[in-house]
């Protein structure tokens, strides 16, 4: 099942590449009627023995040490502004649940001068069916940065199972300088815009022209957003959008905070538990960032943040395990399978052609980039490994210079072609604030290399260590070289990140998540004091969703509090090459990508 094409963010993100680096939760799927819950094993089991080994110490210590509370500083910071009194009102018309409630939140741009210039915040409110037995409000996020909050929260009958949607109202707020809330706009116009981003229309760069283009695009964003956006764009921390967040938690009178976050948002959760240790009920994190290498650290400031997050080997590894899996699979059930290469031979094989010759059409031209965006989206869907291995057996195929040109195969290179070329016409249909709103965020976090320059040889790394998406992740960062990005947040927060939390914190992890590394759940489950971690084996981007015992896990926490059993592993519903393989006609498979290509980025 896709995410509605109302929560989806824009496709403008597919055109420069984002399509692949960012990090909204691009599967975050209604509940499975299947499940199992086992003992861990292989990489699952790494979490599980952590986990365990923390209860057996949690068990001989004679006493438990005391949970952090929030700082002097941050506590000053937030009662000097008083709770703002929410006016909800019906949305509007577009959202065709009458049942729907919207309001805008007035906080601080500066939270040090809470007196001064202000930014409206766009929330939503998905009220609980049960009212009777409401237990407070749940705010959630699906990651970015800038994946809507307010869309997510409108989608909550399709994203969120029954049991949350009776006791909670869902909750969404969008980050100030995103979507509704004050967006950031950096430039003046649209066609200033389209000019000013060219260099990141052909995915990610991989020649040297291509790569020389794209620094000066990312050269004209930081600057425009130094001089026409400089107020927004700096004050877009996310511990800036973790303080709206707490005045929020105030504005809808919950005495602690409810929380789920994915993706991206499971970084505002840690931001935000790390500010407040002492003002949450439940924190729910999936998909998990680890903190210390999105903020960065003294040690790792010199590698751009998306390369440090180890994004592309999680892509890289779950493609390998796919196409581990269809060779296993055979012919019969895997359309890449079978002959005398391995299915990641063919890959291999279909990689080199379109990077030393893009697939030329008279509708237009799939490029080896566009192609690896193309396939780490598709990781992204719990369900896409089989149609993404018979798709790259068709394009195998449609770039095979010795085989006859057949009607069919010239259909087949047209229909890719003309969804991608589609794709990226989308950008023109009107100013798309989604670029900077990834970059403001971005750029306000993470410490980064000075000089744009360092992107190249990061890339090359990155790419040698996680084949096709090392460079597609690490270029997506080149704007926030400090050396050009100016606008700077002086109230970001850059750890620490092991507060002892007063409420336990639960770590939800995915083995074959594509975005957010399974060893950034492991490393959040060490690093922070009160944890619980959660494993799944399953595909797709996040976990929730993906087999009724994540699922179920994840919704007794947020209702009862109540934690999984430590070294809980779930095993996804879905498991690839279960059933005969796909075979589509050129116009189905165009059908497909188009839908698939109107999906945007992650976040």
């Amino acid at each position: 099942m896709r995410v509605p094409s109302r929560l989806r963010p824009s496709p403008h993100l597919l055109a420069t590449g984002l399509l692949a680096t960012g990090l909204l939760a691009g599967s975050l799927l209604a509940p499975s009627p299947v499940a199992s819950a086992t003992p861990g094993a292989g990489a699952a089991a790494a979490g599980a023995a952590a986990s365990a080994t923390r209860a057996a110490t949690a068990a001989t210590a004679a006493t438990k040490p005391k949970p952090a509370k929030t700082s002097a500083t941050e506590a000053r910071r937030l009662s000097r502004v008083k709770t703002p009194k929410l006016g909800w009102t019906r949305c509007p018309s577009s959202y065709r649940d009458s049942r729907l409630r919207c309001s805008w939140l007035t906080v601080p741009l500066d939270y040090d001068k809470p007196t001064g210039a202000k930014l409206k915040v766009r929330l939503l409110k998905n009220p609980a069916t049960d009212r009777a037995h409401r237990i407070g409000s749940l705010f959630v996020n699906p990651g970015g940065p800038g994946g809507s909050a307010v869309e997510l929260a409108a989608e909550a009958s399709s994203m969120f199972s029954p049991a949350l949607r009776r006791q909670f109202d869902i909750v969404g707020m969008d980050p100030r300088g995103t979507n509704a809330s004050s967006p950031l706009r950096c430039f003046s116009s649209t066609a200033a815009q389209t000019s000013a981003l060219s260099g990141f229309a052909v995915g990610f760069p991989v020649t040297a022209a291509e790569q020389k283009a794209h620094l000066r695009s990312a050269a004209a964003l930081a600057r425009a957003c130094a001089n026409r956006g400089r107020a927004t764009a700096s004050a877009m921390s996310t511990a800036e959008v973790a303080r709206d967040m707490e005045l929020a938690r105030r504005a809808v009178k919950d005495s602690k905070l409810n929380y789920l976050g994915f993706s991206y948002g499971t970084y505002l959760g840690e931001v935000y538990a790390n500010l407040f240790p002492d003002r949450f009920r439940v924190l729910a994190i999936d998909g998990v960032i680890d903190p210390t290498t999105w903020a960065g650290t003294s040690a790792n400031r010199n590698t751009p943040l998306t390369a440090r997050l180890r994004s592309a080997e999680g892509s890289w590894k779950a493609l390998k395990e796919l196409m581990r899996r269809c060779d296993a699979a055979g012919p019969t059930r895997c359309d890449l399978a079978g002959g005398t290469r391995t299915a990641q031979q063919k890959f291999a094989l279909l990689a080199d052609r379109l990077r030393a010759h893009p697939l030329q059409t008279t509708d237009g031209t799939i490029s080896y980039a566009l192609w690896i965006s193309y396939v780490g989206q598709e990781l992204y869907d719990s369900t896409a490994g089989p149609q993404l291995m018979t798709t790259t057996a068709q394009l195998l195929a449609a770039t095979d210079s010795s085989a006859a040109r057949s009607a069919s195969t010239a259909a087949l290179q047209r229909a890719l072609a003309r969804t991608l070329h589609e794709a990226r016409q989308i950008r023109g249909l009107g100013y798309d604030d989604s670029q900077e709103s990834y970059s403001g965020v971005q750029c306000s976090d993470g410490l980064e290399p000075s000089s744009p320059s360092a992107w190249a040889g990061a890339a090359r790394k990155a790419d040698a260590a996680a084949p096709y998406f090392g460079a597609s992740w690490t270029w997506a960062s080149a704007p926030c070289a400090t050396a050009t990005w100016k606008a700077h947040d002086e109230d970001a927060y850059r750890g620490p990140f092991t507060k002892r939390t007063a409420a336990t914190i639960l770590v939800v992890g995915n083995t074959w998540d594509p975005a957010t590394n399974y060893a950034n759940a492991q490393r959040v489950d060490t690093l922070m004091p009160n944890t619980r971690l959660l494993s799944s084996r399953s595909w797709g981007h996040t976990a929730y969703g993906t087999s009724s015992c994540v699922t179920r896990a994840v919704d007794r926490y947020l209702l009862t509090r109540k934690l999984p059993a430590y070294g809980t592993t779930c095993t996804g519903a879905y498991q690839p090459f279960a059933g005969s393989a796909s075979s589509r006609t050129a116009a189905t498979l165009q059908k497909s990508i188009a839908a698939d290509a109107a999906a945007g980025p992650l976040g």
